[in-house]
């Protein structure tokens, strides 16, 4: 059985990459769209300084100076399964940097996913150029602004359950109020359910729709890695004090 402490050590890249490389078969390709690049998970922008992650279509993440793709080989010898994961690192403030998995391939493509790992690092750095700060508050789960094909999508998928559920939980629903809606939304999937309302809960740092604990709780939705790892330093306790109503959203 896991380990379900939250004040566990923190997964290796390598830990990570042997538990993605169960649960998700490894990519063939890096594909190019109207929207972006598309690396497993990871979706660099076209048009924006910006980025986002397959477990969370609905958040923009905007890139940082310094943000770059790593890539960390692996060896799973229980499985007999060998292989390159890479990832996005970020930096951030409150971590020394933040690793959000993308996806894998298997050992004999590192060739190819060196090209694709220049490639898009390249594109990075042409967007990072020039990009000012933004201290704005990361939208999270923005549910509502999901496509019909996005919750096809969402529907369709395998379920990864939510590690620490019930400490993400807790943190989700101990958010400070940050808007207030007494619009009702139903279930996406099972519309006679009730999901929550528009209401906005934030720590300070992140946004999110109070529905969101809702998904998580139901359907094991899934959130930004980097969301989950500033959960992780905080103890999964939401920072308190201070007027938030200020705080702008991200565009």
């Amino acid at each position: 059985m896991a380990n379900s402490d939250p004040q566990q050590h923190p997964e290796t890249l390598e830990e990570i990459a042997i538990r993605m490389a169960g649960l998700e078969r490894p990519i063939a390709a890096l594909e190019e769209t109207t929207e972006g690049w598309v690396l497993g998970r990871v979706l660099v922008r076209k048009d924006s300084q910006a980025w986002t992650h397959e477990d969370d279509p609905g958040g923009v993440t905007f890139l940082k100076p310094g943000a770059h793709l790593v890539k960390q080989g692996f060896d799973d010898r229980e499985n007999r399964r060998r292989g390159w994961a890479v990832f996005l690192r970020q930096p951030n403030a409150d971590l020394d940097a933040v690793d959000a998995f993308a996806a894998w391939v298997r050992s004999e493509q590192q060739d190819d996913l060196d090209q694709w790992i220049a490639r898009l690092n390249e594109e990075i750095q042409k967007r990072l150029k020039g990009e000012p700060s933004r201290p704005y508050l990361v939208k999270i789960g923005w549910l509502h602004e999901w496509t019909p094909d996005d919750w096809h999508r969402f529907g369709t998928r395998p379920r990864y359950p939510t590690r620490h559920k019930e400490c993400v939980l807790r943190y989700l629903r101990a958010g400070r109020q940050y808007t207030s809606s007494s619009e009702v939304l139903p279930d996406r999937l099972d519309p006679l359910r009730i999901a929550g309302t528009r209401s906005l809960l934030t720590d300070g740092k992140y946004v999110w729709p109070d529905y969101l604990a809702y998904y998580v709780e139901r359907y094991d939705v899934g959130m930004s890695y980097m969301f989950h790892r500033y959960m992780e330093t905080n103890n999964y306790q939401p920072p308190s004090g201070g007027d938030v109503t200020h705080l702008r959203l991200e565009p």
